[in-house]
């Protein structure tokens, strides 16, 4: 691995725009009817979920799982081998819930 190529700032093309408020953040973008998810990361490296509890959600709310990603279930951090989401059963996010109710939901037990 050649170490000038992770130490090299790159610069964006949006930088610019956003720093001088001509452009707007993701975080600054509202649209009609909007909802939000939650997405919780296990504080246990290495673990496995033995349960997940998802309350009854309201109608038009949806819990969503690995299945429902088109493409690869992984992040490339150093190498495409972090699942985003758990690989099996349903995940905890669930819109218009809080990450910290979302957490109630879930109990993991090391491996």
């Amino acid at each position: 691995m050649n170490l000038k190529d992770i130490s090299t700032s790159v610069p964006k093309k949006d930088h610019k725009g956003k720093v001088s408020g001509q452009l707007p953040y993701i975080s600054d973008v509202k649209v009609e009817n909007m909802v939000y998810g939650v997405l919780y990361r296990s504080p246990i490296a290495y673990g496995k979920i033995i349960s997940i509890q998802l309350p009854n959600l309201p109608e038009g709310y949806e819990a969503v799982g690995a299945e429902h990603i088109p493409g690869p279930n992984y992040v490339k951090i150093i190498k495409e081998d972090q699942p985003i989401l758990p690989m099996s059963g349903s995940i905890i996010l669930v819109s218009q819930f809080s990450c910290s109710r979302a957490k109630t939901w879930i109990s993991c037990t090391v491996c």
